[in-house]
This record gives C-alpha cells, structure tokens and sequence, in this order.
C-alpha cells in the first residue's frame, strides 16, 4: 500500500520550494500578529500611518507581505503599538538539521 501524501507534504518535499513557503509562513506570521496588536488596540491602518508620519497605502502593502520590512520598519511599527520586539534564534528539527526558525515574541510595555 501506497504512503497518500498531503499536498502540504508534497509541496514541501523539494529543499527550495520548502524554504520559500517557509519564508512566506514566516513574513505571514509577523503580518497577523501585527494585525491582531492593532485590532486589540482599536488602531486602524489611517491611525497607524499618520503615528509613523508614512502613508495607509505603505502600511497596507508592509500589512498584506508585498512590501519588505526592515527591522527599523518593524520596531516603529511594533513601538508604536505599545510593543517591543524579541527574537530567539533556534535550530529546526527537521532531517538536514541545517535550517533555522526565527520565533517573534511581541510583548507589551
């Protein structure tokens, strides 16, 4: 009998397509969090671009993934929400053992 794969499993059996959708899992991650912070602090994308002095339209495209966002980026956002960011640098458990998960940790003030 045949092993029946999920298509999660097969998308991620080839090394470059694996790294790639953790990379999008990853940026995905970072954006909800962000999402939820503004959701629970009742600021919206017009508040929050006006805090920072950018545009609703460039806090969308950091929001939505199609914009890169540096870490200067990442830590006005994240202090602007009455926030601080964390990073914890740890070796994945996987079979070639040589990637690495970075673990956001967004604590309040």
């Amino acid at each position: 009998m045949s092993k029946v794969y999920t298509t999660y499993e097969r998308l991620t059996s080839d090394p470059q397509r694996r790294k790639k959708i953790e990379e999008e899992e990853f940026i995905l991650k970072l954006t909800e969090k962000l999402c939820e912070l503004m959701e629970e602090r009742g600021i919206t994308r017009a508040q929050l671009a006006k805090q920072l002095g950018t545009s609703r339209a460039f806090i969308s495209q950091l929001l939505n993934g199609s914009r890169n966002m540096t870490l200067r980026t990442l830590f006005r956002l994240s202090s602007s929400l009455g926030n601080e960011v964390h990073f914890n640098f740890r070796k994945l458990k996987t079979k070639e053992n040589n990637l690495r998960e970075t673990l956001f940790a967004v604590t309040s003030r």
